[in-house]
């Protein structure tokens, strides 16, 4: 039951965490037109709380994902889980180039 219930949360978010990676790769054609001011102000406007909201997700999803494996031990599964932790390394190298983003 446990398990069942952590393969199907694992699935869900990750699912839902994919669909938003696919959304920014669809976006980027239009963003790329855009005058760098006018990029910067839709990013701030539109995606106010993409970084919380996403971030939260492809955590739960990580953290799901991996307590599958640790119960499971399936190859597939930790594959899986590697993939999710690259993502989301992958997500924080680019979020440290894109000009969007507020620094403090």
């Amino acid at each position: 039951m446990i398990l069942d219930t952590l393969r199907f949360a694992s699935l869900l978010l990750t699912a839902l965490a994919s669909g938003v990676v696919l959304s920014h790769v669809l976006e980027r054609p239009g963003k790329l037109a855009l005058a760098p001011a006018t990029y910067v102000e839709v990013q701030q406007t539109l995606f106010r709380t993409y970084g919380t909201a996403v971030g939260a997700l492809e955590t739960l999803a990580l953290l799901t994902t991996a307590a599958w494996w640790a119960l499971d031990r399936g190859w597939l599964v930790g594959v899986a889980s590697l993939a999710e932790a690259a993502m989301i390394l992958g997500d924080l190298a680019f979020l440290r180039h894109d000009p969007s983003v507020e620094r403090s």
